[in-house]
């Protein structure tokens, strides 16, 4: 008779977001929001997008389980690549980044087709984890399932980063999903100035980006 032997499943990991919520007259307009939050990607399923499993508040207090988890963003990923002048870890480092935009590109197509628009995509809000990216922080995504155009639901609210916001949030037009399409491209010429030139193109890139 043979023996089996157990092996012990390594033990699931998730991450929460807290957000804390005032006691103040802006309480319920909170807690409207992180529920809308979480109605939102509650019912997102794609390998690209942030699964959120539950909600729950505790005294002053709400949080949202979700399930991927990374030790680090693009934002981070970049920082440190272009900051790394040795080439053999550069090249280690580089490998990834010519698959990133076609995942990207996929999980905004889902996205609109799901009729959601992030509004806030940059570097900081995409995950990495291992070889996979993630999108995740959508603190300022309206839910538009009811809406017949392209048009944001409501106006005003929080207006993105500027480094990769559209011009048309600047001359205060409706934004539509166009605005995604705008920051993805602003992500992947940040991404091509790390594949192509040396280190510190990032820096000088960025430094160009936020004075013009």
């Amino acid at each position: 008779m043979d023996t089996v032997k157990k092996v012990n499943q390594p033990s699931a990991v998730f991450a929460r977001k807290t957000i804390r919520v005032t006691s103040g007259k802006n309480r319920e307009a909170q807690l409207k929001s992180v529920e809308e939050e979480f109605k939102i990607l509650h019912r997102l399923r794609h390998e690209h997008v942030m699964a959120v499993l539950e909600i729950y508040s505790y005294r002053n207090k709400l949080s949202i389980i979700m399930l991927d988890i990374a030790d680090i963003d693009i934002k981070e990923y970049l920082e440190k690549l272009d900051d790394v002048s040795l080439e053999t870890e550069r090249l280690r480092m580089m490998l990834p980044l010519p698959t990133w935009p076609g995942c990207l590109i996929q999980a905004i197509d889902y996205l609109h087709e799901m009729k959601v628009k992030h509004k806030d995509l940059k570097p900081a809000n995409i995950l990495v984890k291992g070889s996979k990216v993630i999108i995740t922080d959508f603190r300022i995504t309206k839910d538009v399932i009811d809406e017949e155009t392209t048009a944001s639901l409501i106006s005003g609210g929080a207006q993105g980063s500027p480094m990769y916001i559209a011009p048309e949030i600047n001359l205060g037009q409706q934004r539509g999903r166009a605005v995604d399409i705008f920051s993805l491209g602003c992500i992947f010429l940040e991404i091509a100035t790390c594949l192509v030139a040396g280190p510190g193109a990032r820096a000088r890139f960025s430094d160009h980006r936020n004075v013009n």
